[in-house]
This record gives C-alpha cells, structure tokens and sequence, in this order.
C-alpha cells in the first residue's frame, strides 16, 4: 500500500511517501491547502535536550520574504555527539475529509536556533528521514528535510510549525521585523 503522508513543520509542508502502513486506506490524500499548523501550548523541539552548542551566535543576514529588505539576526548552532532519534508529527488529510495524524522517525543533525535581540523567534531542525520495516527489522535513511518552530507573536512559546522553505531560510515574524525597524530608527 503507498500513501502520501505531509510532513508540516514551519509554513509549507512536505509529502513523503510511506510504504506498508495500515494507518490510511487506499484513498488519496491532499494538502487541504494547510501552510502551518500551530499548537497554542507549544511544540516540543525535537532533539533540542539532546545537543549542545556547536557554534554560538553568528549575525546572519536574512532577505524578507518579498526580498526588499535585508534584516540581521542572530543563530547559534546546535550538534550532538551520537545520532539523535526523535520524532516529528505527521498529518495527512484524505479526500474525505479524514485528518489522519501521526509520527515519522527522523535523526536531528542539526539545530539552529535564531533570535533577535537576545529573543528566540525561531528554531530551524534539519533531520534526516528514517525508515523501519518492523516485518523485517531492517531500516534506513530516506531524505532529509528541514523544520521549522516559530513564535509568531512574540510570547516565547514555539507555537507554529512549519517547513517546505530551503534550510537556513527561517521566515521572520511581525514582532520580529518591527522590532528590528525599532533598531534602525
């Protein structure tokens, strides 16, 4: 049986397909137009308790969406050690209108955590896709993808969850942008 699985983390999404799952039924699955899905509690970074500091706050520049203005803001680089196994949420919307919701088993390389300010308004997770055939015990890597946690409102909460944008590319909030304009001023 193959289905499309999406894969939300940041503002786009991601469709992987997932060989061999009793999860859905041979009907087909669509993005449903979803950009985000937001968690008002927060969303757990995955892997974030697992790694340290790599390298810490860089000034990045980053482009506005409409690519009219530069903005500087601030990363710093997380690693771990040992291979981190984590798992993302995935959410897949059949054409009947069935919201099917699970996980997906990736390995964090790396987090970048950016802020402005000394104020984290993002956390950018790039993982590689894992496999595990439980019939046959054996598993794989199969793509990475990267994700992103936002805190769109400035609360400190991570509660937006996003991908589907190219790595190291985090969106920059509307608290963000007014108060680098602040900053300029």
């Amino acid at each position: 049986m193959r289905l499309l699985w999406i894969l939300f983390l940041a503002t786009g999404l991601a469709l992987l397909t997932i060989a061999g799952s009793d999860n859905l039924s041979s009907a087909s699955c669509s993005t449903g137009g979803i950009k985000r899905i937001v968690n008002k509690q927060g969303w757990k970074i995955p892997g974030l308790g697992q790694t340290s500091i790599f390298k810490a706050r860089d000034v990045w520049k980053i482009r506005s969406d409409d690519g009219n203005e530069e903005f500087r803001v601030y990363s710093t680089l997380y690693k771990s050690k040992r291979e981190v196994i984590s798992e993302l949420p995935t959410y897949a919307l059949a054409d009947d209108g069935v919201l099917y919701v699970g996980s997906r088993s990736v390995a964090v390389d790396e987090i970048v955590r950016f802020d402005v300010g000394g104020r984290v308004f993002s956390y950018n997770v790039n993982c590689t896709l894992k496999s595990f055939d439980a019939r046959t015990h054996m598993g794989g890597s199969t793509g990475q993808i990267t994700v992103y946690y936002y805190d769109d409102d400035g609360n400190g909460i991570m509660s937006t969850l996003e991908n589907g944008r190219p790595p190291y590319s985090p969106r920059l909030p509307e608290w963000v942008k007014a108060q680098l304009h602040k900053g300029k001023s």
